[in-house]
């Protein structure tokens, strides 16, 4: 998974969050001191010296008229660096007398971080979404590669040998909302469940099968079933056989 980068669409972000509750311009510069996001478009692309300063630095650079007229891109405010997941990714500055805004400047920091965390999360989640449909592929395919299982698995932190059984759920026609709402429902199940999305109003569903120690179902797999029939009565639901060993879920699908 790719770490986090200040880019130009999360940057565009944090000045929209920080000039929704803030009256003056507010600027991000990446790590290389560009600005790649400001209240004021025409200096976006330009690069800020006070932002290379903070940067080489790590400290907060307040800049005066007097420092301005000296400075190249520049305008007088306050700039921060902004460190995420111990990495300094770039710097957020807001534009006016420092002595104006310097109350503001921990909130636009503040502001910036929690943009970044957002955006981490959405990545990770992302990521995790790929990784589970792409398990799925790999656990009904007849040709396995175990290298591959293994690795996906371990990252999601799911035991590939569990016991499972293939179900595909579908709507009884296409819905888009419902389907949205479907999947983040199925997701939110404490069920252990694998999920992968098939089609536009299909699921395909990797259910675990309690069974004992010789790999037999404690109990009829439909009866297994009942609590996830219960919880989606208004779905189509079709059952694979359950079949244990290597090719056991492909068997399945």
């Amino acid at each position: 998974m790719t770490p986090v980068q200040l880019d130009q669409r999360t940057a565009r972000l944090i000045v929209q969050r920080a000039m929704q509750i803030l009256s003056y311009s507010v600027n991000v510069m990446n790590a290389q001191g560009v600005i790649i996001a400001s209240g004021d478009p025409q200096r976006v692309n330009q690069r800020h010296e006070g932002a290379v300063l903070a940067l080489t630095e790590n400290r907060i650079v307040e800049i005066d008229e007097a420092t301005a007229a000296t400075l190249k891109g520049v305008k007088p405010g306050i700039n921060l660096p902004v460190i995420f997941r111990d990495t300094m990714v770039g710097v957020v500055g807001i534009s006016g007398k420092p002595d104006e805004v310097r109350n503001y400047a921990e909130l636009v920091r503040m502001a910036a971080e929690l943009v970044l965390e957002q955006a981490d999360l959405l990545e990770k989640s992302q990521w995790d979404r790929r990784y589970r449909d792409e398990l799925v592929s790999q656990l009904i395919s007849p040709e396995q590669q175990p290298q591959s299982v293994n690795s996906i698995a371990a990252y999601l932190g799911i035991s590939p040998d569990k016991p499972r059984i293939a179900l595909i759920l579908a709507l009884p026609a296409p819905d888009h909302e419902r389907f949205h709402r479907l999947v983040e429902y199925i997701d939110n199940l404490k069920m252990d469940l694998l999920v992968s999305i098939r089609g536009i109003n299909s699921l395909v569903v990797l259910k675990p099968v309690a069974c004992d120690a010789d790999f037999q179902p404690l109990s009829p797999v439909q009866k297994q079933l009942q609590a996830l029939r219960r919880q989606l009565p208004d779905l189509l639901m079709y059952v694979g056989g359950f079949f244990h060993g290597h090719n056991g879920l492909h068997r399945s699908w």
